[in-house]
C-alpha cells in the first residue's frame, strides 16, 4: 500500500465510524449505503454504489454477475471474475 492509499482507507474508516455513531442500529443497509457515500463524498472522494462486476461461468461472460456492494472509487480495477475464483475467495 503506498500513503495514498493508506489516506483513503483513513478516511473510509472514519466516515463509517462516523455513521456508525449518529446512526441507530436495524436500518436498511442501503440507508447505511447512501449516508457512507454522501460522508465519503463530503470528504472528497469520488463514490460509485452497487457496481456491477461481470462474471465469467463456462467461458460465457456475463455482465451482471457480482453487485460490489462497498464503495467503489472510479479508476479501481478488479481481476476477471470466474466461478472458481468466487468459490475460492468463500
Amino acid at each position: 500500500m503506498n500513503e495514498n492509499e493508506i489516506e483513503i482507507g483513513k478516511i473510509i474508516v472514519d466516515a463509517a465510524v462516523a455513521v456508525h455513531r449518529e446512526l441507530v442500529p436495524g436500518l436498511l443497509e442501503s440507508v447505511y449505503e447512501v449516508i457512507l457515500a454522501y460522508e465519503l463524498k463530503k470528504c472528497g472522494l469520488s463514490v460509485n454504489r452497487q457496481v456491477s462486476i461481470p462474471i465469467e461461468y463456462q467461458g460465457i461472460k456475463f455482465d451482471k454477475g457480482w453487485n460490489l456492494r462497498v464503495p467503489f472509487f472510479p479508476g479501481d480495477t478488479f481481476p476477471s471474475l470466474t466461478f472458481k475464483n468466487i468459490l475460492r475467495s468463500m
